[in-house]
C-alpha cells in the first residue's frame, strides 16, 4: 500500500508511542552524545552547559509532555540557537520526528545548516548512526534520517510550508521574518498551522528582541515570562541583572573624551539589595546557583516563555566593561542608541 507524507508521518509518531521513554534527560543526552568542532566553536569539545546552565531548562522542554509552545527572547552571545540544536539532535535520536526550521530567508537557513548544523551531527558518533544509507537523503535544506524528517524553510518562501505536516516547529529570529503581503500569508502563521496533525506538538520561537511590537516580544509576553535570578554573592538573596545596576568610573582623557581603557577596568554591577560590587567572575559562578522563576501567573498552562539579555553571558563580548563601552559608543554614534 502506497502511503501519502500525512500517512507515513502519523503512523511513525504512533509507533514511537510504544517506544520507551529513556530516563536520561536531555541536558545529559546532549552533553553525553554531541560534540563542537572548531568548525562551529572557538572553544571545540563535547557540548557542555557548564558555563551557561540557564540554558539547561529550556532544553528539558523538549521532553516535558506539559510544554507545547516555548519563546526564547535572549539577546546576543547567550547561544540561543545552540540550545535549540542540541534539543533537535535529542528529538532526531531518541523521539524520532518531523520537524521544521523556519529562519527570515532560505539563502540563510541553507547556510546555517551547511556550516553549522550538519558539522555538528557529522562530528557526534551517536547522530551519525541516525543518518540514513543512501547519502542523497541528507541535503542542506531537505533531511530523512532513519526515523524522522528535518525541512529548512526561509520565511520569504511561504509557499515551501505548505503540505508538511511536522511535530515540531523552531522559528528562528522571528523579529526578522518577512512581513505578511495581499499574495503571501505571514510565514509564521502558515507554519504553526502545520502542527495541528499531531496531538503532542511543539513549537520554540527565538529572536533577539527588536521592538515592543515585534513578534518574539508579544509572544514573550504571552508565556509565563520567566526571568533568571541570580544569588548576589554579598547578601546571597536572588537578584535580575539589569542594565541600570551597571556603573562606571567617568573617567576621561586629556582630550576630554572617554577614557575607554579606563571605564573598562572599572565597570562593575551593584546589586540593587545590598549595593555590594559584582565583578565578572562573581557572575559567573553565579550563573552555576540560577534559578528561572515564572512572574506571569496568568499564562496559558504549557506555554513557557524565557527572557535573558546579554547582560548573563559568560561571553567575553558581554563582560561589564566591554558593555560598558559599546553603551557609551553607541550613545555618541549618528544613530544613537
Amino acid at each position: 500500500m502506497n502511503l501519502t507524507d500525512l500517512q507515513r508521518s502519523l503512523l511513525d509518531y504512533r509507533r514511537n508511542l510504544y517506544r520507551p521513554t529513556p530516563m536520561q534527560t536531555v541536558v545529559d543526552w546532549a552533553e553525553a552524545s554531541l560534540r563542537l568542532t572548531q568548525r562551529q566553536t572557538e572553544h571545540p569539545g563535547p557540548f557542555s552547559t557548564s558555563v551557561r546552565p540557564y540554558t539547561r531548562e529550556p532544553m528539558e522542554c523538549w521532553k516535558d509532555p506539559t510544554v507545547y509552545e516555548v519563546t526564547l527572547c535572549w539577546g546576543s552571545q547567550t547561544s540561543k540557537t545552540t540550545t535549540l540544536m542540541a534539543g533537535l539532535a535529542w528529538l532526531i535520536a531518541t523521539e524520532p520526528s518531523p520537524a521544521l526550521w523556519l529562519m527570515p530567508t532560505e539563502s540563510l537557513a541553507r547556510s546555517f545548516s551547511k556550516s553549522r548544523w550538519l558539522p555538528m551531527l557529522e562530528d557526534s558518533p551517536a547522530m551519525l548512526e541516525c543518518y540514513p544509507a543512501e547519502a542523497d537523503k541528507i541535503t542542506n535544506l531537505e533531511q530523512n534520517f532513519t526515523r524522522s524528517t528535518l525541512t529548512f524553510v526561509g520565511s520569504n518562501s511561504p509557499a515551501n510550508l505548505a503540505s508538511r505536516p511536522v511535530r515540531v516547529l523552531i522559528a528562528d529570529e522571528v523579529d526578522k521574518f518577512a512581513e505578511a503581503t495581499a499574495r503571501e500569508a505571514d510565514a509564521l502563521d502558515l507554519a504553526e498551522q502545520r502542527l495541528k496533525s499531531f496531538s503532542s506538538s511543539k513549537a520554540f520561537m527565538t529572536s533577539t528582541p527588536t521592538v515592543v511590537e515585534g513578534r518574539i516580544w508579544q509572544r514573550f509576553l504571552r508565556g509565563d515570562q520567566r526571568r533568571y535570578y541570580l544569588p548576589c554573592p554579598h547578601c546571597r538573596e536572588y537578584i535580575k541583572l539589569e542594565w541600570r545596576q551597571v556603573t562606571w568610573d567617568d573617567a576621561k582623557a586629556e582630550d576630554g573624551k572617554h577614557d575607554l581603557a579606563k571605564i573598562r577596568a572599572s565597570a562593575h554591577y551593584v546589586c540593587q539589595l545590598c549595593q555590594g560590587k559584582i565583578t565578572d567572575s562573581h557572575k559567573v559562578a553565579a550563573l552555576r546557583h540560577g534559578q528561572w522563576r515564572p512572574e506571569n501567573p496568568n499564562a496559558m498552562p504549557g506555554v513557557r516563555s524565557y527572557h535573558l539579555s546579554s547582560l548573563y553571558s559568560p561571553d567575553r563580548k558581554c563582560t561589564w566593561g566591554y558593555l560598558a563601552v559599546s553603551f557609551l559608543e553607541a550613545k555618541a554614534s549618528m544613530a544613537g542608541l
